[in-house]
């Protein structure tokens, strides 16, 4: 169950969003343009992202393998609605950049019903554990288009997809001092290939999707990533349009260095609504 404020984070953005809609329908009635979005240099979308987040997690210490978790049914979900940016240059008809970031964090407090070892620190059963788990995710691509038409853009990319997950639990002892403490963080530059296109649907109504996958092992850390979005564009003007869409990313990892020992399973997915600029 999402918490109250995600509930008024959603409301907030959905009334900003239809309001947008109707600025960009009724302003677009009195001068229908063509719009041409995929001939645009620049293309810049702002919105949210509603997201179910699925989340097992294992954070071993020096002596001892961690407890393997499922985050949501120990502590609570993670679910929540997040500010996200994507931004396209186009540098010329075929060679383009594309760049996206969003963020999370979910804090919640529970009494758990089992013993949990993480981070070589022993939290007992019956304790009142505060979790904290949170990421920053960025992405860095270069795209190649192999079918540059005015209505459309095929494209194969290579990129780096930057992700940084960090996970805390905490017991507070007396005075307010911490009883036991471990805090596990990853930071995963992972390489990715994909295929993305564009297709004019008619009008001013775009479609647009996008598929990225990778897998690596290097060092001590083995890592596989799998994304795919799928969006709707109402572009009526030139320079403003609304769109909505769909959006999975999974990275699931195992690790044994100094740095990180365990693994994460991690898959986050959900609707996406935003304002669509291009220029």
């Amino acid at each position: 169950m999402t918490t109250r404020p995600h509930a008024t984070t959603r409301a907030t953005f959905a009334g900003l969003f239809i309001a947008g809609a109707s600025l960009a329908l009724f302003g677009g009635t009195a001068a229908a343009e063509d719009t041409k979005l995929s001939q645009q240099p620049f293309q810049i979308s702002l919105g949210s992202f509603t997201n179910e987040s699925d989340v097992t997690v294992r954070a071993d210490g020096e002596t001892n393998d961690g407890t393997e978790l499922d985050w949501g049914n120990t502590f609570g979900d993670v679910d929540g609605t997040k500010f996200r940016l994507d931004g396209y240059w186009r540098i010329n008809d075929r060679h383009h950049i594309r760049f996206m970031y969003t963020e999370n964090s979910s804090r919640k407090t529970r009494v758990i019903d089992q013993n949990i070892e993480w981070n070589d620190q022993l939290f007992p059963v019956n304790a009142t554990v505060d979790s904290e788990f949170g990421f920053k995710v960025t992405e860095l691509v270069y795209e190649y288009d192999f079918s540059k038409q005015e209505n459309r853009e095929l494209v194969l990319s290579a990129g780096i997809h930057y992700t940084e997950i960090f996970a805390t639990l905490k017991v507070a002892g007396s005075g307010g001092t911490a009883a036991a403490a471990g805090e596990r963080s990853l930071k995963a530059p992972l390489p990715v290939i994909g295929a993305r296109g564009m297709w004019n649907l008619g009008g001013n109504w775009w479609f647009d999707g996008q598929a990225q996958l990778f897998k690596i092992t290097f060092g001590d850390v083995d890592g596989t990533i799998l994304n795919y979005r799928a969006a709707f564009i109402w572009q009526p003007k030139q320079w403003f349009g609304v769109g909505a869409g769909y959006d999975s990313f999974g990275i699931d990892v195992d690790a044994s260095g100094d740095r990180l020992k365990g693994t994460l399973d991690w898959t986050y997915a959900g609707p996406q609504f935003f304002f669509n600029f291009a220029f």
